[in-house]
C-alpha cells in the first residue's frame, strides 16, 4: 500500500486475543497523506469474519459429505427443477444405469434425453406428488442410451435445491427382479402343463 498507494482490500490475517481464543479478522488499509501527498500514515478497517469463515467452512464440509452419500448410494438419485424438468444434480448410479454422463444429463430433461418409455409418466409421478406431498415405490419404465428398457420403482418428493424448487428422486431397478418373476410364472405354467398331462 505504501509502494503504490493503491488501498487493499480484504487482507486476512488471525488475532489471538487476551483469553487465548482465535478469531480471523479482515481488513481494508488505505494509505493516509498530508496537504503536499506525502505519505503520513494508513487508516484501515477491520471486521471479525470468523462466524462467516466458520459457516463457509461447514457449508463446504456440508456439500462434501452430500455429494459423499450421493456417489455412494446403489440407486440412481436425480435432482430437477420443478419449473423446467432439467437436471441440476444426477449421481453416478444414475450414469450408469442409463449411459448418459452427468456432463451430458445436467441441464437437460429425462423427456431430452428420452429416458420415459411412456412419456405420461413424468406427469402421472407430478400428480401424485401433488396429490400426497411425495411419490413412493412407482413403478416407471425408462429407456436407456442403448435402447433397452429397464423397469424402476421411483419414489420423489419436491425440496429446495439452490433455491429453486426441485424434484428428488431416487430410482431403485426392478429389471433383474421382474426378470425373474417372468421366468418364475414361466416355470409354474410349464410345470402345471407337465402335471396336467
Amino acid at each position: 500500500v505504501y509502494r503504490t498507494g493503491i488501498s487493499a482490500r480484504a487482507v486476512s490475517y488471525e488475532v489471538i486475543r487476551k483469553d487465548d481464543t482465535k478469531r480471523m479478522n479482515e481488513m481494508s488499509v488505505s494509505l493516509m497523506r498530508d496537504e503536499t501527498g506525502a505519505p503520513i500514515g494508513f487508516s484501515g478497517i477491520s471486521r471479525d469474519r470468523t462466524e462467516l469463515i466458520q459457516t463457509e467452512q461447514a457449508l463446504r464440509e456440508s456439500e462434501e459429505s452430500y455429494r459423499s452419500i450421493l456417489e455412494l448410494a446403489p440407486d440412481a438419485i436425480t435432482i430437477s427443477r420443478v419449473s423446467d424438468g432439467r437436471y441440476m444434480q444426477v449421481n453416478s448410479a444414475f450414469c450408469q444405469r442409463t449411459g448418459y454422463s452427468a456432463e451430458e444429463a445436467i441441464g437437460r430433461t429425462a423427456s431430452e434425453l428420452g429416458l420415459y418409455a411412456d412419456p405420461s409418466d413424468r406427469k402421472r409421478l407430478l400428480e401424485s406428488l401433488e396429490r400426497d406431498g411425495q411419490a413412493e415405490a412407482i413403478e416407471i419404465p425408462f429407456r436407456v442410451r442403448d435402447g433397452s428398457i429397464q423397469n424402476n420403482l421411483v419414489s420423489a418428493k419436491l425440496i429446495r435445491f439452490k433455491g429453486e424448487e426441485c424434484l428428488l428422486a431416487v430410482s431403485t431397478s426392478i429389471t433383474s427382479l421382474k426378470a425373474a418373476q417372468k421366468a418364475l410364472a414361466e416355470s409354474e405354467e410349464s410345470y402345471r402343463r407337465v402335471h396336467e398331462l
